[in-house]
């Protein structure tokens, strides 16, 4: 039984209340700008109490976006000198770890307050996945590796890719279960499914600038070192797997032709995926993507090239 005038207002700060976690018996109020943490003191009219030294200086711009994931409250935040920069708590301090360039992307979009996220464990690592609704986008930062990716699900009619279909998620029957915001369906999620329900899974990965001081330089090999051989046995849909490699010389801006190579059909563990004799340019970014359903299990990639003259 709960007497009514059992209440409390937040007065630590001067500003709305946005989004609220639960962690290790704490309560976690984040404000807009600012946000407060409050214990358990067992006081029989109102046991939550301010923790004194729990008075932090940012804020919350996305209320579904706030997730609890291993011994940290994540959240994207704000304060009155700025927003949309990703934290970590340590202890009741907040933690950067967004970067420059994903803060950079998020900055583009005409709003971020609708975000929405969750958090999931899966072999080591533990995932928080963030989805933007306007902006069309899906950021996944790796708390293991401390690194951040894109998700998405590819438009072959379109060649491009909308947000990652997944908005939610729960751990259930031993399995990875997530809920998509187009259909609403209920989807299993793991590495052992090379399909999205039916639909190309396609994976991209795109290397840094290759520059010395824009001499020219020139390409004369390119392998990927990943696991081959692991074709599926014919007539089925990747029986030859390929590697589908693409440059550009101008940061970007325009690519060249599809350059393709096998993965290894059934059983040839010792094949290697190499283009030799790529050409020259002051500046360049290589990109490769593969769709075939099978395992792919990236290790390295592995570059020779030499610096011309600066002519």
């Amino acid at each position: 039984t709960w007497d009514g005038l059992d209440t409390a207002i937040v007065s630590v700060f001067s500003d709305n209340v946005v989004s609220m976690l639960a962690s290790h018996r704490e309560l976690w109020l984040l404000g807009v700008k600012a946000s407060q943490v409050y214990t358990d003191s067992g006081n029989p009219d109102f046991p939550f109490d301010v923790t004194p030294p729990g008075f932090i200086e940012q804020g919350c711009i996305a209320s579904w976006a706030t997730v609890k994931m291993r011994e940290s409250v994540y959240w994207l935040g704000g304060s009155d000198r700025g927003y949309a920069v990703a934290y970590r708590s340590q202890g009741y301090q907040p933690v950067r770890v967004s970067n420059h360039a994903v803060e950079y992307h998020w900055s583009r979009y005409s709003t971020v307050t609708d975000a929405r996220a969750y958090a999931y464990d899966d072999q080591g690592h533990f995932f928080w996945v963030i989805y933007f609704p306007t902006g069309d986008a899906t950021w996944v930062y790796d708390g293991a590796t401390g690194e951040w990716h894109e998700r998405g699900f590819w438009l072959a009619a379109q060649n491009r890719y909308e947000a990652h279909h997944s908005q939610c998620h729960a751990y259930a029957f031993g399995k990875h279960l997530v809920g998509d915001w187009k259909s609403g369906k209920v989807y299993e999620m793991s590495i052992d499914i090379y399909d999205d329900d039916g639909s190309e899974l396609r994976r991209l990965r795109r290397a840094p600038h290759i520059s010395k001081e824009q001499q020219w330089m020139f390409y004369h090999m390119l392998q990927l070192d990943f696991e081959v051989g692991l074709g599926n046995v014919p007539p089925a849909a990747g029986s030859n797997p390929q590697v589908v490699l693409r440059w550009s010389d101008d940061g970007g801006k325009t690519w060249s032709n599809d350059h393709f190579e096998s993965a290894g059909r059934t059983g040839e563990y010792k094949y290697r995926a190499i283009w030799w004799r790529l050409g020259r340019s002051r500046d360049r970014v290589f990109e490769f993507h593969v769709s075939d359903p099978i395992p792919w299990r990236l290790a390295a990639a592995y570059l020779q090239a030499s610096a011309g003259d600066g002519a």
